[in-house]
């Protein structure tokens, strides 16, 4: 017979969020919802092609080094997995489909401990931890390392709670338990780091709240606390602050990079199941008046409203995640990344277009400049963008030291045909990061741009050529990514083709590029990089424009007017206006007029300097109000960088 308490304590738990038939529907509606918006809306590929670059890159390959290596370390399963899935984030879809069933899992834990507690049918507060997986992938990170060991947690501690053994009574399950417990807490260790501390929280709760056995919660929650001290220091040879980091986002570990936003949002979901076991264990010290009140209170109003009133609040959280947690300037930062790697510059250029001048950084003006040049506007359109020497190349002192400078550096270096700088770049890359496929690529693609015989400068027609094998050393490394390998494959029958040369425009482009003299150099400037690929090959238009843009950002007025008769080299039937807007600035600081060797400038562009250095007259000691009033009409020309040492802040034309 159930006690009036007993059926007090069911109708508290059942009536807030009473449950239905409907409450399968409204979950699979939701996630399904959750789905199609991390697809469309999120765009995991986003997140793939920022591996290694502006997020940490999640390495795992086909061979058994990789495996044994994630058994060798705390966490390395759950990371072993969380790297795996992660390769498909290549894959929009499926990248979703991960992203929602790890936020399934969560929830699904959650919401067996809640029952287990006596809560059978709160099951809608245990929905709050898939809008925390939205929160974080809405911010554009990626700590799925993290959240697989929080699943791992919550349904080993379901799997403990439920053991047949341990529901039983007698001397066996009193003599199992703590077997099984330390058992559990060491096995979640070494599967999922430092969140054994949080399954003993757990179990700890769920011991003196429903099993009534204080002591014994008490000593599982100080056992899971002693765990990570003794087996990751004494197991695992880890320092005691590393010990207790272990995917855990409460210390340095790999979170620990994370902005604040997100990584509050991942520590409250790593708090959240715990919460929710109190506030249960909590609710059981209500008086039974004050309970049955609770309980019979209309929280959905009529029956027939139940399930619209819990899909909308659900919406509405997603709504709220949507509105309130999207990072617009990190957005854009990834969508260059992803438009620079599919080489759609056009749109690169429309995502920059949508940072505000203070949102940029040497990265995004670098990307800019980059695609400025591969449109053909780098000497029309450059300074209607946010510039400064040091995003051009990269190759300044005050660039941060980092996977993104790896990345473009070593990309921009293979473009413009520096190859032993593309080369030292990519290396440095797989120092940082990891064996990451774009670095395997572009240092296989190098070894077959340098693939020719001693002492000619004519690729090697033998399949078997010292370049052909350090680029099947690369490539071997490649075939063993699960998403790269059609990709290496290619490559592969292509190396072993002597034409490959021929077939291979890129390589062909830039192997006629490439500086066939190896120097070394104390300091590498942009100027010195420039000047000497001009004079390998000086119908490289590439280098030239971007020692052009050098010279511009740098106010060298002198060295560019001297390069300017290379201009006839490219077959330019006009001045770009960038280069007209130099050319009147220098004839009238110098007095002395600019060869052009047969072009003139055109008459636009004369009469707008006109207007600039007049309105400029007007403000002679007071640059700073003369920024401001002249930002709005010459903010987009090279007048007002040379004037201002600031761009990007005018009418787009």
């Amino acid at each position: 017979m159930t006690t009036p308490e007993g059926a007090c304590r069911v109708r508290l738990h059942a009536g807030p969020f009473r449950g239905s038939g409907g409450r399968w529907l409204v979950q699979g509606v939701f996630f399904a919802g959750a789905w199609v918006y991390l697809w469309l809306v999120i765009q995991p590929r986003l997140i793939y092609d920022a591996f290694g670059i502006y997020l940490p890159y999640p390495e795992f390959t086909l061979e058994e080094r990789c495996f044994h290596e994630a058994w060798s370390r705390a966490a390395g399963p759950v990371e072993c997995v969380a790297a795996f899935l992660s390769q498909w984030f290549s894959a929009p879809v499926l990248g979703a489909l991960i992203v929602t069933g790890t936020a399934a899992l969560l929830c699904l834990g959650t919401n067996c401990l809640i029952r287990d507690m006596g809560a059978r049918n709160a099951w809608l507060p245990g929905m709050v931890p898939a809008l925390g997986v939205l929160a974080l992938y809405r911010t554009l990170h990626h700590p799925l390392d993290a959240l697989a060991a929080l699943a791992a947690c919550l349904w080993v501690a379901v799997a403990y709670q439920r053991m047949p053994i341990l529901a039983r009574g007698g001397g066996l399950a009193r003599a199992g338990r703590p077997v099984v417990f330390l058992a559990a807490c060491a096995g979640l260790y070494c599967l999922a780091g430092t969140v054994c501390v949080l399954f003993g929280l757990l179990v700890g709760t769920w011991c003196a709240s429903v099993r009534r056995r204080g002591v014994a919660g008490v000593a599982a929650v100080a056992a899971s606390v002693v765990t990570p001290w003794i087996i990751g220091t004494k197991w695992y040879y880890l320092t005691a602050m590393d010990a207790y980091s272990v995917a855990w986002p409460f210390g340095p570990g790999s979170t620990s990079d994370m902005e604040l936003v997100p990584l509050m949002i991942l520590r409250g979901l790593f708090l959240f199941p715990l919460g929710m076991l109190w506030v249960v264990a909590t609710s059981r010290l209500l008086p039974l008046d004050l309970r049955g009140r609770i309980a019979a209170f209309p929280w959905w109003g009529r029956p027939t409203l139940r399930l619209p009133a819990q899909l909308a609040l659900l919406t509405a959280g997603v709504v709220a995640v949507h509105l309130f947690l999207r990072a617009p300037h990190r957005e854009v930062r990834f969508q260059m990344v992803h438009f620079s790697l599919q080489r759609q510059w056009d749109k690169v250029l429309h995502a920059a277009r949508r940072l505000p001048g203070s949102g940029h950084d040497c990265f995004s003006r670098h990307l800019v400049n980059r695609a400025l040049c591969h449109t053909g506007r780098l000497g029309d359109d450059m300074f209607t963008f946010s510039q400064d020497p040091a995003g051009l190349l990269l190759l300044s002192a005050e660039v941060p030291h980092g996977p993104p400078k790896f990345w473009m550096l070593s990309e921009i270096a293979w473009e413009l045909g520096d190859l032993n700088l593309a080369e030292q770049w990519a290396f440095e890359r797989l120092e940082a990061v990891g064996e990451c496929p774009g670095a395997l690529e572009l240092l296989a693609l190098v070894c077959l741009a340098k693939d020719q015989a001693p002492g000619q400068s004519t690729p090697c027609k033998d399949s078997i050529s010292p370049g052909r094998e350090a680029a099947r050393m690369f490539l071997r490394r490649l075939r063993k990514h699960v998403t790269q390998c059609r990709r290496a494959e290619a490559l592969w029958e292509a190396v072993a083709r002597s034409s490959l040369a021929a077939e291979d425009w890129q390589i062909d482009r830039v192997r006629a590029l490439r500086r066939r003299d190896d120097r070394v150099f104390q300091t590498y400037s942009e100027d010195l990089m420039l000047e000497s690929l001009l004079s390998a090959n000086p119908q490289n238009k590439m280098a030239f424009e971007y020692l052009m843009a050098f010279y511009l950002l740098s106010r060298r007025l002198d060295k560019f007017v001297q390069n300017l008769h290379r201009l006839n080299d490219f077959g330019c039937r006009e001045i770009p206006r960038h280069y007209e807007e130099a050319i009147l600035i220098h004839a009238n600081a110098t007095s002395r007029p600019v060869e052009l060797r047969g072009q003139s400038i055109r008459r636009e562009t004369a009469e707008r300097f006109q207007q600039f250095v007049e309105r400029f007259r007007s403000w002679p000691k007071q640059p700073h109000v003369a920024a401001a009033a002249l930002a709005e009409e010459f903010g987009n020309s090279y007048f007002y960088y040379y004037a201002f040492g600031v761009s990007g802040v005018g009418r787009t034309q």
